[in-house]
């Protein structure tokens, strides 16, 4: 009988990008070196701007747009 080859693990990172102030930019999950699920951007005083939902690095849709 014949081996199934190994099917590579997945490589999943949460980052956290941040203006020079310190402040967070962004935050969300990268699978395999592409934005997926909930990514979450913020304005440069810190306040939420904005959430997007991506699947395999492509936007799937705005969740919510927040005005200041």
């Amino acid at each position: 009988t014949g081996t199934k080859p190994a099917t590579p693990a997945k490589v999943q990172q949460f980052v956290i990008e941040r203006y020079d102030n310190g402040n967070k930019r962004e935050e969300g999950t990268y699978l395999d070196g592409k934005k997926e699920g909930l990514w979450i951007y913020y304005r440069t005083d810190g306040t939420e701007f904005f959430r997007e939902t991506y699947q395999s690095g492509f936007r799937q849709r705005l969740i919510q747009s927040i005005e200041p």
